[in-house]
């Protein structure tokens, strides 16, 4: 298992780690490669990790468009190990696609999970943040927009640093060694097919749930509705809060990078990052969760979570949201960005006559268990370990 981070920054990481524990639990073997740190909750049985940029005495920028660094390490790692397979999470920058060239020396099958449009798009969201715009321009090929818009963190270094990764593996097509690309959600599945990568090679399973978030009764909810994930702007919390009718009240929970410039309103609560049975009681009771995301989501978490515990959901129209919301039965989709149509759906859901309806359809939605990702998620190692042995 691969990925920049060894502790759970986000749904990365999370997913990366829940997937581990299955295999582990179903008798695999599994070691993980990613970033000496020292908040890190896996490794591997050699201790061999690469040194981020941060913690190098002299550092090369153009590192992070091809680690020969990290590209060592993985060649240890891989002639130690010797795994049937690598299965690759977000390893741009720092990690970069020289992994995948160690690999292919090897002859190891690798498959990706694709949680953003890392490949697709210089700063890995569709949306140009410093604009507050939503931008899809590189899938020509052209990654020079990147720079144009200094898309990476508004700074012309970075966003140069971003356009040459990106002009990089567009040339040597790097990644067209991967067996399978999967893709949370179909949106960005075809995203990946526009954008050159092979229609046989890309497959959409949608994130799997695990057992914490699976259940059977509805519980009483109290008169607030709930915002729970990460606290930027892509995420259009700012949206929300102009929305939000002044006669109900808002919860918001998590952590980002404007949690400092939250309002201080009577009818809105911060409550901080909550996790585990503290933010699984936040969402049961809880009338229903907006998601008002403003970029092209891929695959939310937050979303399957709140429908499994019995809370409908309203989410913006944006990339993979409308996949896991049915609209009218299990939530409401709004305009992405439209402030006075998601004002109308709150108020249209707090009051529904069908709400109770809605409770019962929430339960009774499936989503993947991991079981079933499990047995998937097999079936595609297989084919790719078979088909690197011909």
């Amino acid at each position: 298992m691969v990925d920049k981070y060894l502790y759970p920054v986000g749904g990365a990481e999370i997913y990366m780690f829940s997937v581990g524990a299955k295999l582990v639990e179903e008798g695999h073997e599994v070691q993980y490669f990613g970033l000496k740190d020292k908040r890190n909750t896996a490794g591997n049985s050699w201790n061999i990790l690469v040194k981020g940029y941060k913690d190098k005495k002299i550092f090369n920028p153009f590192s992070l468009i091809y680690s020969k660094s990290a590209k060592r390490k993985m060649r240890k790692l891989l002639k130690l190990y010797q795994p049937d397979l690598v299965h690759m999470n977000n390893i741009t920058y720092d990690l970069t696609s020289s992994i995948v060239d160690a690999c292919k020396e090897k002859n190891i099958p690798v498959i990706m999970t694709v949680h953003d449009p890392q490949l697709l798009c210089g700063n890995h969201m569709f949306y140009r943040l410093f604009e507050g715009k939503k931008c899809t321009e590189c899938l020509d090929g052209n990654f020079k927009h990147c720079l144009h818009h200094k898309c990476l963190k508004n700074s012309k270094l970075k966003s140069y640093l971003a356009y040459k990764e990106s002009v990089r593996t567009h040339r040597t097509r790097v990644y067209d060694y991967i067996s399978y690309f999967i893709s949370p959600s179909d949106f960005l599945r075809q995203k990946f097919i526009e954008g050159g990568y092979a229609k046989e090679k890309c497959l959409h399973i949608c994130n799997p749930l695990g057992k914490a978030f699976e259940c059977k009764t509805i519980t009483p909810k109290k008169d607030y509705i709930l915002y729970h994930g990460r606290i930027s702007k892509e995420k259009g919390l700012d949206v929300l809060i102009q929305a939000l009718p002044e006669d109900i009240h808002l919860i918001i929970a998590g952590t980002g990078p404007l949690v400092d410039e939250l309002p201080t309103k009577s009818n809105i609560t911060y409550v901080g990052f909550q996790s585990g049975e503290a933010l699984i009681q936040l969402i049961q009771e809880a009338r229903f969760t907006v998601y008002p995301s403003v970029w092209y989501e891929n695959c939310p978490i937050s979303i399957l979570e709140s429908i499994s515990l019995g809370t409908p959901v309203i989410g913006s129209t944006m990339g993979g949201i409308p996949e896991l919301i049915d609209d009218g039965k299990t939530g409401l989709l709004f305009e992405s960005e439209n402030v006075e149509d998601l004002k109308n759906k709150i108020i249209e859901l707090y009051h529904s006559s069908t709400y109770e309806e809605m409770l019962q359809n929430c339960l009774n939605k499936t989503f993947i268990r991991m079981e079933d990702y499990y047995t998937q998620l097999l079936e595609l190692y297989t084919q790719a370990i078979e088909s690197h042995q011909k």
